[in-house]
């Protein structure tokens, strides 16, 4: 996309801190194929420190997914799935 922002519009999510936007590639197809994330700056303005471990991390590929089930939520007696 010509000045526009990555991928379709429709996958993006705004965050604002520490990145401005992720995009879940696919989503509006029905599979997640990519996870972008999207950090929007102007003129010469220049990333953080944050913004610059959070790029070296995702660049490394330090990025997990984490399931986190709410303690007490769904389940009877205190039982647990696993």
């Amino acid at each position: 996309r010509e000045n526009g922002i990555p991928g379709d519009p429709t996958e993006c999510r705004f965050l604002g801190k520490p990145v401005d936007f992720v995009s879940f590639s696919g989503a509006s197809r029905g599979a997640v194929d990519e996870v972008v994330f999207i950090e929007v700056k102007t003129g010469s303005a220049q990333l953080s420190s944050v913004e610059r471990s959070l790029k070296k991390a995702i660049e490394k590929g330090r990025v997990r997914y984490v399931e986190y089930r709410v303690p007490g939520s769904g389940l009877a007696g205190g039982q647990t799935t696993e």
